[in-house]
């Protein structure tokens, strides 16, 4: 008999983080970087967790801490293992205390050859979801997806309805979309994220809490 994570995943080691120190991971191989929802945590915690991090194998997240100074920062949290032989997606944090786990499951899933893009965007509409994290200081995840199609514009405006900038304006074909927004150069405050999609409009409001 083997061992999972060492003899199928590729693992060389295996830790605790034994700090209370892991705010979310970094994506890799096309993986969307995640944050840990607080809301989830319990109060106890003082709003971060610990996780097994690894290394070896072949790393689709990697740890980022509170303050970027952990051992374990940029180490790998999250292993995947694609051949002939098997397939396999093993995570060493907790997939409910995160946001993004949408992005995060079909990403597995097209890994996995469970999903195939003709049923994945069979029945997309178009629309704005929301954004991700939502009071937000470094960066938020903005998700959308486009029903057939269209000319695409991502638009950001402030409180008196001035546009401060354009995030994106392209002609896309139908299918749902990610992407990260920094506000670099904004000021914190609030701001409205308008969405056109040929002569449909969609407006999610964003706030920003930091420089």
């Amino acid at each position: 008999e083997g061992d999972f994570l060492y003899d199928y995943l590729g693992c060389d080691e295996a830790f605790d983080s034994l700090s209370y120190e892991f705010v979310g991971a970094g994506g890799l191989c096309g993986y969307p970087d995640l944050e840990v929802d607080t809301t989830k945590i319990p109060s106890s915690w003082d709003g971060m967790m610990y996780i097994d991090v690894f290394s070896g194998g072949e790393a689709i997240y990697t740890f980022r801490s509170s303050n970027g100074e952990s051992e374990y920062e940029g180490r790998p949290c999250a292993l995947r293992r694609i051949n002939d032989d098997c397939k396999f997606v093993f995570f060493g944090f907790p997939l409910y205390f995160t946001d993004a786990t949408q992005t995060l499951v079909s990403k597995v899933l097209e890994d996995l050859g469970g999903i195939g893009v003709e049923m994945d965007t069979a029945h997309i509409s178009s629309q704005l979801h929301r954004c991700v994290p939502n009071p937000f200081i470094g960066k938020t995840g903005i998700s959308f997806s486009v029903g057939c199609e269209s000319d695409v514009s991502l638009l950001v405006y402030d409180v008196t309805g001035r546009r401060v900038e354009t995030v994106l304006q392209e002609r896309l074909k139908k299918g749902r979309y990610e992407l990260s927004y920094d506000g670099r150069g904004l000021p914190q405050g609030v701001y409205f994220l308008r969405l056109n999609i040929g002569g449909e409009r969609f407006t999610e409001k964003m706030v920003r809490l930091g420089r």
